[in-house]
């Protein structure tokens, strides 16, 4: 035999080994799986107690005997490392006090789930321990049937990790990673097939909870990112800065939402453009904290009521101060150079005119039944939509307060700094022609000389559908 050969057969010989030996090692730590061990626990957290991993002690809070990474809680009793115990292995928790306490185990799972389910064999719940007396809990671990989901980009860009479920376990899908295929499209969610995916058929959420998305373990789910016209402008909501929003002005719009466009201008006159959401249809409650079964841009039975798919949307700010009308001439909504304004110069340099719903409204100087009809895309908020006797409308978001008394309510009155702006409504006082309707700085509702320059708080009413 050659010098060579016998070269070959011993460096052939020695990687056989190392192969061998790199099995071993990846079958070893295949076995010795890091995981957290979760059992629900209900027991007093005062009650001292002895616990036993297969007669193993891992806790003792009498003489301070705590096992690495097992903790105990009132609530729960974790097992944290390197899975030791085995496919069936039993726990045991003796009671260490003078007096017969009451514990339950029940709800055994796994952490950082790689593979395995657990299951409660015996003695679930172990009811009350006399002195001295002690519970026995045998949990079996298996491994579980595993299933992949695979995501695909539907011409989109980049790329996804295929998420990893188990057959009978809650699991969620993967948020979506892909870009989208141009700047006119947005993620919709995922479709079962490319067909589906391609006609805007969305069959899940993303990120929602999936069970028996696949049946039998290793199979392997395809799904199709869905993507569709992006919309025009981003809602908020106010505190939720995780996801682009802003703290809200003050404490009363707390938890309500916001708009903001995305191609339109984002100031004007220096103040931020925000939309708060302050009346919704029936289909878009959830936008608002409260929830009323009609709302309308004007209280009275006639007043124009918003669509199924429609919010009413306050500015944020006060955006400019303005004369309602010339001095000496009418004080209603339909001659006023305001509603001229609003819905002239205002709309086309916000850009609104493509978005604000044109409506046909009633407004009615206060303390009369009778008013004028107007239409107008932009428009102020009536006395009526924050008057507390009113039984349809929006004050039911706003807020209401008694007329004449400061309100303690920080959603009728706004902040700028230390400062607080009042605000123009569109109604008239008692049919007087030359004075119209405001909320003072204070929140006070009043009235006010229509020449007379006051702060300025459009509104309008989106159309979401």
């Amino acid at each position: 035999m050659s010098k060579k050969l016998k070269i070959y057969q011993v460096l052939t010989f020695a990687l056989g080994l190392a192969f061998v030996a790199l099995c071993l090692f990846v079958g070893i730590t295949a076995v010795q799986k890091s995981m957290t061990l979760k059992l629900g626990l209900k027991m007093n957290p005062a009650m001292l107690c002895a616990i036993y991993v297969d007669d193993n002690l891992v806790f003792n809070n009498k003489t301070s005997k705590i096992a690495s990474g097992v903790s105990l809680s009132a609530n729960e009793l974790k097992l944290d490392g390197t899975s030791t115990f085995g496919q069936v292995f039993s726990l045991r928790i003796e009671n260490l006090n003078t007096y017969a306490v009451n514990i339950a185990l029940s709800d055994c799972t796994i952490d950082n789930n790689e593979g395995y389910e657990t299951s409660l064999l015996a003695g679930g719940d172990t009811g009350n321990l006399a002195v001295s007396g002690a519970g026995l809990i045998t949990i079996t671990m298996t491994e579980a049937e595993v299933y992949y989901v695979q995501y695909n980009a539907n011409n989109g860009g980049g790329e996804m990790t295929t998420s990893t479920h188990i057959v009978g376990v809650s699991s969620a899908l993967s948020a979506n990673a892909f870009t989208a295929p141009s700047e006119d499209v947005e993620f919709a969610g995922w479709a079962t097939t490319l067909t589906d995916a391609q006609n805007g058929v969305v069959t899940y959420e993303e990120g929602e909870v999936i069970l028996n998305l696949g049946t039998t373990g290793g199979q392997t789910i395809q799904l199709y990112a869905v993507w569709k016209d992006a919309l025009p402008y981003t809602i908020y909501q106010y505190g939720d800065t995780a996801n682009g929003a802003v703290e809200a002005p003050n404490d009363g719009w707390t938890g309500y939402s916001y708009v903001v466009f995305k191609d339109l201008p984002t100031t004007y006159n220096g103040y931020d453009l925000r939309w708060i959401i302050i009346g919704a249809g029936t289909n878009y409650h959830s936008l608002v904290p409260t929830t009323v079964s009609t709302a309308r841009v004007d209280s009275s039975a006639s007043g124009a009521e918003l669509g199924a798919s429609e919010v009413l949307l306050l500015s944020e700010k006060v955006l400019f101060t303005n004369a309602f009308q010339d001095a000496g001439t009418s004080g209603l909504w339909g001659n006023s150079d305001l509603k001229t304004l609003l819905n002239g110069t205002f709309l086309t340099e916000t850009g609104l005119s493509e978005y604000a719903v044109t409506k046909t409204l009633k407004t009615t100087a206060r303390g009369l039944a009778t008013g004028d009809e107007t239409t107008d895309q932009i428009f102020l908020l009536a006395h009526s939509d924050i008057d507390s006797t009113q039984s349809y409308c929006v004050q039911t978001y706003l807020g209401t307060y008694t007329s004449g008394t400061a309100s303690s309510n920080p959603r009728m009155f706004l902040f700028e700094g230390s400062s607080k702006y009042g605000w123009w409504l569109r109604s008239g006082d008692n049919g007087d022609d030359i004075e119209g309707y405001l909320v003072e700085s204070s929140g006070i509702r009043s009235s006010e000389a229509c020449s007379t320059g006051y702060g300025v708080r459009p509104s309008f009413i989106l159309n979401l559908a």
